[in-house]
């Protein structure tokens, strides 16, 4: 099921950019393209603010 939301999810962000960002698909560590070095920092700082303690 999370594979499928996966697809549905990367299908949508490939409809979503223009085509002048050729994005080759999700690209964990040592993304080369720009977009995938972005999503990975973005998703990065989330994590880190999801996973800190509460004040």
């Amino acid at each position: 099921m999370e594979g499928r939301a996966a697809q549905h999810y990367g299908a949508g962000v490939r409809y979503v950019l223009p085509e002048q960002i050729a994005w080759p698909g999700w690209q964990t560590r040592g993304a080369t393209d720009l977009f995938n070095a972005l999503l990975n920092y973005g998703y990065g700082v989330l994590y880190a603010q999801v996973e800190q303690p509460p004040c």
